[in-house]
């Protein structure tokens, strides 16, 4: 067999570098994990990556990176870059790796060993072999997962991990049928073992699944574990649950005079959500957010005296800091771990690495609030876009228990814009502009609050790319109410002798403000990967027109009206007297779609696109 796999690898070297490119940017060659437990404390983890780069899109892959922290070294190294016909470019050193630490901020646990290495021309091979060691637990393993980025072929990977019996394992695999043997030595070990062979390069393309979803991966876990003087269980998300509740014990304590703090500003509070509301503001006015990887594996939260004291925070100690002065008041919150850059977790495979960020949640008569505790400049109880939809796990005093987060409805993610804009005989437009973004849309804007007036201004005159535009006015505003909305106001005049187009006696005048940017997915044949569009959404626009005097309308662009399965769209035209409404709605539809809606989506982006740069035609009267 290992004769069949060196003779595809010729092969696929020996294709012209075109016919490679127009496939793949890199080949795996060779990708081995070995874990070796020799016991819950001492884990040793030897890897090896073989890989070719074909050409420049491929090059970040001949970069080197491995975590390392106070627990885990690095204790081998070695790097090769050899050209195709074998000869040595470069040898790679252990010493030449550079420290990357996670925290800008504050020292840190956990830190990052690199090399940032460009390759001189391609293609060329890089070999890396490496080995790290723990000597205090392991609470999740590497996963299987040899391929690294997208346009990749992997020709051949194996994994094979040891633990002892008493400890045990856990896996879960996923976008692949590789099949994992599990095999029980005579000392007492249990090996799991698995290979992958000849997987295909995933594409890039527009309206897919992230590719963390798209990789074919196998997850391993310990089923118990000791970690940094640390015994938990991981055979259940609440037992998970359990384990993180003994991080938090005693780490819920305040200082008396922050509680006094807290009574003076809620005893005269009528309801919770009104106390609520108060220590939302107090955590946004007293605290800050950074980054810290310290204390068990960057994964127990600091105390809530020491964020009170300090006034800066992580994730996880900005949330325990909210939950110790809810608790304070008498209301109850629960910590909740995350992903923001995974929609799910899996009920039945349990693992710490599956999660990076912690939040507040916070459960009321007849609703439920989440918190999110690193950035309280939020409205309270909005769920923003890298959590909204995704699956977490909320700890409460039973343990761990899974859920979802809530998802507003795609008509609720609104951007809707009345316009009026008047033309004189000069063709100069003033435009005034009233709109308002909501949910997702506010998101989308949030940083507009606390931007410049230059950065305010320099925003709508490239949202507009009206030629020769000058704001007379322009107003942002935070709209938002706790519990109720998330919106962002824009109030703006705006004034141009550009707007309309002059040929001859006719003006040529735009339908659409804001979508000038619009641009179809260009279609491809025999697509096989479903549609998906991860967030849905409204835009709305109503564009009043004022027509001068000497004009009168020569024609009319045709009304549009499609509906999809995924999207809709209308676009309207009224004419009363001297004035012309327009009125058009867009509305995409979060979801998963069949492969064969993506030529639908091409045909229907088209039609937009169509719709938004029409013109109506004015021509002077005789």
């Amino acid at each position: 067999m290992k004769c069949f796999y060196s003779f595809i690898a010729a092969c696929l070297l020996c294709l012209p570098i075109a016919q490679a490119e127009a496939n793949y940017d890199a080949i795996v060659l060779e990708s081995a994990t070995n874990v070796m437990c020799a016991d819950k404390q001492k884990v040793t983890i030897s890897e090896k990556r073989v890989i070719t780069i074909l050409n420049e899109k491929g090059k970040d892959q001949a970069k080197f990176s491995v975590s390392c922290s106070k627990w885990e070294n690095l204790t081998n190294f070695t790097g090769l870059v050899t050209d195709e016909q074998g000869k040595v470019i470069r040898k790679i050193k252990k010493n030449e790796l550079q420290r990357n630490e996670f925290a800008v901020d504050l020292a840190s646990d956990i830190f990052n060993l690199e090399f940032d290495y460009t390759p001189p021309r391609y293609p060329v091979t890089v070999t890396y072999e490496w080995t790290t060691e723990t000597r205090n637990g392991i609470i999740f393993f590497p996963p299987f997962a040899p391929q690294p980025d997208y346009r990749t072929l992997v020709e051949h990977a194996t994994y094979s991990l040891s633990v002892p019996r008493d400890m045990g394992c856990h896996y879960k695999a996923v976008n692949t049928n590789a099949m994992v043997a599990r095999q029980e030595t005579d000392n007492g070990e249990i090996v799991f073992s698995a290979e992958m062979n000849n997987v295909p390069p995933i594409e890039t393309l527009p309206y897919v699944l992230p590719v963390v979803e798209r990789v074919p991966v196998i997850y391993f876990a310990p089923d118990r574990f000791s970690f940094m003087g640390s015994q938990g269980s991981l055979t259940s998300w609440n037992e998970l649950g359990d384990w993180l509740n003994t991080l938090m014990a005693d780490r819920g304590q305040l200082p008396n005079d922050f509680k006094a703090k807290i009574h003076a500003l809620t005893d005269t509070c009528k309801t919770d959500k009104s106390k609520l509301n108060v220590l939302y503001r107090l955590l946004k006015e007293h605290t800050r957010y950074v980054s810290i990887q310290l204390g068990i594996g960057g994964l127990q939260p600091f105390s809530a005296s020491e964020v009170a004291e300090k006034g800066f925070g992580d994730c996880k100690g900005l949330s325990n800091f909210m939950r110790a002065m809810l608790n304070e008041v008498g209301i109850e919150s629960n910590y909740t771990i995350i992903s923001t850059n995974r929609q799910k977790l899996f009920e039945d495979f349990v693992s710490t690495g599956l999660c990076n960020h912690a939040i507040l949640q916070v459960p009321m008569k007849g609703d439920t609030v989440w918190i999110e505790c690193t950035n309280p400049a939020l409205p309270l109880g909005y769920v923003h876009s890298s959590i909204a939809g995704h699956n977490a796990i909320v700890v409460t005093p039973r343990g761990g228990e899974f859920t979802t987060l809530p998802q507003y409805a795609d008509s609720v993610n609104l951007q809707r814009s009345l316009i009026n804009i008047t033309l004189n005989s000069d063709n100069l437009a003033e435009i005034s502009l009233k709109q308002s973004s909501t949910a997702h849309q506010y998101r989308n804007k949030e940083a507009l609050i606390f931007a410049t007036e230059k950065q305010k201004n320099d925003w709508l005159l490239s949202e507009l790319a009206i030629p020769q535009s000058r704001i007379k006015s322009l107003a942002i505003t935070d709209c938002s109410e706790p519990f109720v909305k998330a919106q962002i106001d824009i109030d703006a005049v705006v004034t141009s002798p550009k707007f309309a187009k002059v040929s001859g006696s006719r003006i040529f005048v735009p339908t659409s403000l804001f979508h000038n940017a619009f641009t179809p997915v260009t279609p491809k044949a025999n697509r096989t990967d479903s549609v998906f569009i991860s967030v849905g959404f409204q835009d709305e626009e109503i564009i009043n027109i004022n027509i001068p005097e000497e004009y009168v309308i020569e024609a009319l662009p045709g009304e549009v009206s499609v509906d999809q399965s995924f999207a809709s769209f209308s676009f309207s035209i009224k004419r009363i007297g001297s004035q012309v409404t327009i009125h058009t709605k867009l509305l995409m539809k979060r979801g998963v779609y069949p492969a064969e809606c993506y030529s639908k989506l091409c045909e229907f982006q088209k039609k937009v696109k169509s719709a938004y740069r029409n013109s109506l035609v004015l021509v002077k009267s005789s």
